[in-house]
Parts: structure tokens; sequence; C-alpha cells
């Protein structure tokens, strides 16, 4: 084979000459070695991505709470990704984690409606129904997306709003749905499913925790019996993180042996102790119930330990997994992608720019008053739009409890959020969502009723 040097002229000096022959040889090697057994693409990487439900991340030592409440959590954050300013889409499950399947917010993907304060009716219980909205047909879904990427999908979920009625199994291959399923029987169904597991090439797996929400157990191994009789239910709800904590450690352990598998730790909201008057995750949208946990780690190395300290948001975690994928984030997805952030490339600066800079949002709507609540923060201030007279704005710096309303005192900050969140409420906004009628029998009402559902 001969390969001829030539040389072409610019106009502008000496003649620039390619070795046109190098050139062509390259291509033949690369087309030969592409049909090699050698010669493979990177495999897709695994994913195992874990929410629990209602922690609070200021409640663990991972997050700065000064006692030991979830020493796995703790030691997995010193070689992850940990996103100190994450937050959620709303202040309960249904919302939020229709968030997380699509990355879209409340009022776009129409999931507003679910099993929450319904009013009972004083005639027999056989009578009462609920109606709830559904995951629209239109926008596919994290497991569907993952499914079409040649994924093999597992999921478990213990909380009554991740069924099929809202649409939460679309797209799994393996599904367990259980109410109040404990984290002990996580770990069995996790290895039961070990065979699979293990050849599937790649796997998605979704696991919905439900322990860390009321009503809490005591769990013995890891109750301290408080100070103040006032912080009994406090401490319940931390024994529950720490009784989470183990069998997330044992999860691990079970599927560390797979090196190409990404893990992604999310809440879908906080827990109120009183902060507000209240307890429990009621219709409002304070800091202690939006700020979520938020924690990448991969076992080979891929993803660099660092604290993140700019505003992040559940609608960022699907457009990332998807990119980590090694494909590309679908059309109408509202969230960013952190991938440049988690690999430390040298996008991260400019992704880092726009994070400080956007202004995120999230919302509540209570179905028996036909209320609506919506927040919208940034870096410095936290607006909570009521309505006429009732709105709240917060110095995120330097009040991060929100007990000082500076609503009147800061005009232009408030009247600034507003803007921004009159343009957000007309952005894709779902002006019809898909509804289903339940009927609620006396088991389902009883568990309703025990998760404080019920009004």
């Amino acid at each position: 084979m001969i390969f001829k040097l030539m040389s072409f002229q610019t106009g502008r000096g000496p003649a620039v000459r390619y070795w046109v022959g190098g050139f062509l040889l390259s291509v033949l090697l690369l087309s030969s070695l592409s049909g090699c057994k050698f010669w493979k693409a990177a495999p897709k990487p695994n994913f195992v991505v874990i929410l629990i439900d209602t922690l609070r991340p200021d409640f663990l030592e991972a997050y700065g709470y000064p006692e030991q409440t979830a020493p796995f959590i703790a030691r997995l954050a010193e070689t992850s990704a940990v996103f100190e300013q994450a937050y959620s889409t709303s202040s309960w499950t249904a919302p939020a984690v229709s968030s997380l399947f699509t990355s879209n917010y409340p009022h776009q993907h129409g999931v507003v409606q679910g099993f929450f304060a319904y009013k009972i009716r004083k005639q027999s219980i056989a009578e009462q129904a609920i109606t709830i909205n559904r995951l629209p047909s239109d926008i596919t879904t994290l497991p569907e997306i993952f499914k079409q990427l040649s994924y093999t999908t597992f999921g478990v979920a213990a909380n009554v709003n991740l069924g099929s009625e809202i649409g939460f199994k679309r797209g799994f291959d393996h599904y367990v749905h259980e109410r109040r399923l404990p984290a002990k029987l996580f770990l069995e169904q996790v290895k039961k499913w070990q065979p699979e597991l293990d050849q599937a090439n790649p796997f998605f797996l979704y696991l919905h925790f439900n322990d860390v929400h009321g009503p809490y157990k005591k769990r013995k191994a890891y109750f301290r019996e408080p100070d103040d009789p006032k912080d009994y239910l406090r401490a319940k709800y931390i024994s529950e993180i720490g009784y989470v904590d183990e069998y997330l450690g044992k999860i691990y352990e079970l599927l560390k042996k797979k090196e190409n598998t990404i893990f992604v730790l999310v809440s879908d909201h906080g827990e109120e102790f009183f902060e507000h008057g209240q307890k429990g995750h009621g219709f409002k949208l304070y800091n202690e119930l939006t700020h979520v946990l938020m924690i990448f780690h991969a076992l080979n190395g891929r993803i660099k330990p660092q604290r993140i300290k700019v505003n992040t948001s559940l609608v960022d975690v699907l457009p990332t997994l998807i990119d980590l994928a090694g494909e590309k984030s679908r059309p109408k997805m509202k969230g960013l992608s952190l991938k440049p952030i988690l690999e430390n490339n040298d996008q991260a600066p400019m992704l880092l720019q726009t994070l400080r800079e956007r202004v995120l949002f999230a919302h509540r709507y209570m179905s028996i008053n036909q209320r609506h609540v919506w927040a919208a923060f940034d870096r410095n201030y936290y607006l909570i739009e009521r309505s006429k007279h009732e709105d709240e704005l917060y110095d995120v710096n330097k009040d991060k409890k929100q007990r000082d309303n500076i609503y009147s005192k800061n005009q232009k900050q408030a009247t600034d959020l507003h803007l921004e969140l009159q343009r957000f409420k007309a952005q894709d906004h779902r002006e019809k969502t898909e509804e289903i009628e339940i009927a609620v029998d006396d088991k389902l009402n009883k568990h309703l009723q025990s998760l404080g559902y019920v009004q």
C-alpha cells in the first residue's frame, strides 16, 4: 500500500502539508478494530437509587448533627459528593417523588393529590372514596427511561403512595410495593433478587424506605431517652434513622461487588418538630420540610468526594442519572445534570455559577379546601406565598430556622421572587390532570390515619 504526501496552499505563507495516508491508515485500523472482540463500548453503570422517606438531613452527622445518628451514611459521605443545599419540590411524598421520577415540578406533572388529607364522612367507611392524581401518560418516568436504555429495572417501595394507582410501578421489570414494609425486609428482598441483579447488565434498583415516616417506632438499639419529655417524639424519629442506616449498610455490602455501580441517596421531604408550631409534614413549605438529603457515590471512584454548597433540587436527579449513563437528557425536563460537578470536569465551574444564580421552587396543594402554598428561593432569600397579607420572606444566610419574617422590610427582594414565581407558574402548567378514584375500606382508612393522612 502506497501513501502519498500531499500539500495544500493556504494563500498565507508556506504550504501546509497533511499526512493523508497516515490519516487513512488510522481510519482503516479503527474500522477493523470496531469489528474485533477487543473493541467494546464503555459499559453503562448500574444505579441504586435509595429514597428515605421523611428524612431530615440536618438530623445526620454527615450534615452537621452533633450526635451519631447514621454512621453508615456518615462513612459513605466521606467518599461521596454531598449536596448540602438540596431541596424538594413539595413537603409530602406523592408530588415530590413524581418530581424525582419526571424532572418536572408538581404543577407540571400534575400529581398534587394522593393518599393524603381527605375527610371521613360520618356514614359507613365502605361508601368512602378518594380522588387521586396519576402520573400523566405523556411523560416517560425514570424507570421507563432506564428500561428503554436496556436496563433491567427493580423497585421496592413501602409508602402507600408508591403503588400502581398513581403510576409509580410503570417501567419496572420487578416491583414490590407493600405498605410499611420495614428496612429488614428490604434487605431480604434484595437478597432474593441477588442472582438476577448479578446477571443483569446493567441494572437499575430503586428502594423507597418508609421507616422514618410516622408513626415512629422506638428502635431499642438506637433509642436514647431524652432529658426533656417534649423531645420523646424526636428521639423515636432518630432511632428510626439509626435502624434504616443499619440496613442501608448491609444492602451496600451486598451490592458493592459490582464496581461499576453508582449509589444515590435522597429523601423526598423533611419533618417538623414544632419549629413552626406543629409536628409532621402538613400544609407548609418551611426549610425543615423542603431541605432534603442528596448524596452521589460511585464504587469505582468516578464521582469525586466533595461537599457542594449550591442549591440543587430533586428535579436534577433524573437528568444527572441519564447523563451518567452516557445518554442525552429528555425534552421538557426542568432539572440540570450535575455530572460536571460529580466528575469535577472542565464544565463544573460554569455549572456551579448557574446553580448559584438559579431560583428553585416548591408547591403544596390541599384538596379539602383547594388551597395552594408556593415557595421560591435563591441563595439569599426564601419566599413563601400563600395569599394576600400572609406572605413570608426569610434571609436564608442569617435566619436558617426561618423565625424572622422580613417580608415587609425587604419589598424589593420579595417582589423579585414574586415575579420569578409568576413566570414559573405559567411555565408548562398542566391545565388538566389525570385522576382516578380509589375506594377506601377500613384497612386502608386505618393505615392512612396511622400516617396522619386523614383530616
